[in-house]
């Protein structure tokens, strides 16, 4: 299956919290690759994962709380991990404009 994606992906390791909607995020991930409009979370815990989610990224400067839906997940087995990262892919549909600054700052093409 092919990705669509609108905007390319840049590795960055990023520390998250992610969670449900309308609640603190409190699950631990890291970002493998990141764009203004999606990103992919390293993390193991998986089983609670509602396709809405709210995440809270630490930026240099800031945290930020992103809104978005998970549009794919992946659990690897432990001893696979080597080869392949447990997390999941999510599509933005909320951020704030600190995000967006945060690519421009680093000089990320926005189109």
């Amino acid at each position: 299956m092919a990705i669509k994606r609108k905007m390319p992906r840049e590795k960055r390791r990023l520390r998250l919290r992610f969670g449900k909607p309308g609640q603190e995020p409190e699950t631990l991930g890291y970002t493998q690759d990141i764009s203004p409009a999606g990103l992919f979370v390293a993390a193991y815990k998986l089983d609670n994962l509602s396709n809405v989610i709210w995440l809270t990224v630490e930026l240099p400067d800031e945290d930020v709380l992103l809104h978005g839906k998970v549009v794919w997940k992946r659990r690897v087995r432990r001893e696979m991990r080597s080869l392949a990262r447990s997390g999941f892919g999510v599509q933005l549909t909320q951020a704030p404009e600190a995000w967006y600054k945060f690519f421009m700052q680093a000089g990320y093409a926005m189109a």
